[in-house]
């Protein structure tokens, strides 16, 4: 027994898949077709400000990136800024690796106007 390589499941030759398909949607098309119908002309009344409400969206945009700007540019380090007047930190705790006998504290120092510092305290656990 033979089988055509060009045969889908279907038994059908692969080049007569386009054929069915262009007759099944045809078929589904009115015929004939129907004439255009222009829908009807609504007279709209000319806005009394036309600019205004996007001077106004342009006016908040520009307003909002100018606070941006001021925003992200303003120093977070300055001493009126922080709670404690010092220095800003972050840190945690944690076992040294392989034993249990150490805990190391790290810690990230940053001051005004300074580079930041990289802080390693090691202690012995009681």
């Amino acid at each position: 027994m033979s089988v055509d390589p060009t045969a889908t499941d279907c038994g059908r030759p692969e080049k007569d898949i386009d054929g069915l398909l262009r007759t099944f949607f045809q078929a589904q098309l009115p015929q004939p077709w129907p004439k255009f119908q222009p829908p009807a002309i609504t007279h709209r009344l000319p806005s009394r400000r036309p600019l205004m409400r996007s001077r106004l969206a342009l006016a908040a945009s520009v307003a909002l990136l100018a606070f941006g700007h001021w925003f992200m540019t303003s120093n977070p380090t300055d001493e009126a800024a922080l709670s404690g007047g010092g220095p800003l930190s972050a840190g945690r705790e944690k076992l040294a690796p392989g034993d249990n006998k150490y805990l190391l504290k790290e810690s990230l120092l940053q001051e005004a106007k300074q580079p930041t510092k990289y802080l390693i305290e090691v202690y012995e656990r009681k």
